[in-house]
């Protein structure tokens, strides 16, 4: 088996409005579930949010997000507040949650993993600045590493510019994924459930 791995570049990535219409994703990649097409099985995405209001519902998915850009905001699920800052842990939530955010300071933009909690597993880890982290060898998972700010070291590919993201697959090795001292970066892992 062979390590397959692609660079995502911002112009592969789709910009699409809400579910409710109030706002803007960026699409950056999406695996559909084969056996429903309605439905997929994750998708990795980026939110400009620039005013308050509701989330929308994903139904019988699983949300991770993550503040990326701004001072982040706080997000009411079902009642109970939580914060969400600038590169705090990636937050997880039910989709079909009632969700309101309040943003603290001004516009911000999140990094986001929905994904199907029944058919995968999923992860959202942030790196800071001159951080590294060896991926361990896991080929049936599926991983991104989205560089932010600067440019991010992967052995083995190389460099991963500024909002670009790369896709590992078959990951039949182990990895490592180092930032630049003015880089940080968002990596996503999503795992097949035996079923």
């Amino acid at each position: 088996m062979t390590m397959k791995t692609e660079l995502l570049s911002p112009s592969d990535y789709h910009v699409m409005p809400w579910k409710n219409g109030l706002g803007k994703t960026t699409e950056i990649a999406i695996e559909q579930n084969s056996d429903n097409p309605e439905r997929c099985l994750w998708r990795v995405s980026i939110a400009d949010v620039t005013t308050d209001g509701p989330f929308s519902h994903f139904n019988a998915y699983q949300r991770l997000i993550a503040t990326i850009e701004g001072a982040g905001m706080e997000l009411t699920v079902d009642g109970t507040a939580h914060v969400v800052r600038h590169r705090d842990p990636a937050f997880a939530f039910s989709g079909e949650a009632e969700v309101d955010c309040r943003l603290l300071d001004g516009p911000i933009r999140d990094f986001n993993l929905i994904y199907d909690p029944e058919l995968v597993a999923g992860d959202v880890e942030l790196l800071s600045h001159g951080e590294e982290r060896q991926l361990q060898a896991k080929p049936s998972a599926t991983v991104f590493i989205h560089a932010l700010d600067s440019i991010v070291h992967v052995d083995g590919f190389g460099m991963v510019k500024s909002n670009h993201t790369l896709k590992l697959e078959e990951l039949d090795q182990q990895v490592r994924v180092r930032c630049a001292e003015n880089a940080a970066a968002v990596i996503v892992t999503v795992t097949p459930k035996a079923v």
